[in-house]
């Protein structure tokens, strides 16, 4: 079988066994398991180079079985991630757990390729609000920003409701509860 080359996001790793350890990595098709060999080595090159938050260019063998783990063959660092910073941590931490649940073909990698030179302590919460409402697609949620959720017109919106699917226009809002100015201006 042959090897398969491609950029990934080290989301983590943990010891499977003695000498086997499992690498969850994420990537354009979402995220992926592969098993790697020897990283409790002292002079593992891999072990060396899968740091959790880094981006990396791995080369794998794909899984054979559906259901199955493909092997790590090698591992290369493009971007290390600075986890003793605690506010990336803390940001990678939530991204890790936001990430680990996307296992479809995204937009989300080549974002965190974007927006990887940003990270800072005054970013990292900016950034991951971003992600969170990049992500809504992947969990079921859609909101409508152009226009009334219902009726699509673009007039008198009152209020913006996430429950009904978007903005409501003075038609179809019957809620007593009214958003202030300031807020639907923030959601449009």
């Amino acid at each position: 079988m042959s090897s398969k080359i491609t950029k990934a996001l080290v989301l983590k790793v943990t010891l499977r066994h003695d000498n086997n350890h499992i690498v969850r990595l994420f990537n354009h098709n979402g995220v992926f398991d592969l098993v790697a060999n020897g990283l409790h080595k002292p002079l593992s090159k891999n072990r060396a180079n899968l740091h959790p938050g880094s981006i990396v260019e791995i080369e794998y063998f794909g899984a054979r079985l559906k259901g199955s783990i493909g092997r790590l063959k090698t591992a290369n660092m493009l971007q290390i991630f600075d986890m003793t910073n605690y506010s990336n941590s803390s940001y990678f931490n939530s991204l890790e757990k936001l990430f680990s649940n996307i296992k479809e073909s995204n937009h989300l990698f080549e974002l965190y390729l974007r927006t990887f030179e940003y990270l800072s302590k005054d970013n990292n919460k900016k950034l991951l609000t971003f992600f969170y409402a990049q992500s809504m697609f992947y969990f079921g949620i859609n909101p409508s920003y152009d226009g009334c959720r219902i009726c699509k017109s673009r007039n008198n919106l009152i209020s913006f409701d996430l429950y009904k699917g978007g903005f409501l226009c003075n038609k179809h809002f019957i809620e007593v509860e009214n958003n202030s100015v300031e807020y639907l201006s923030a959601v449009w």
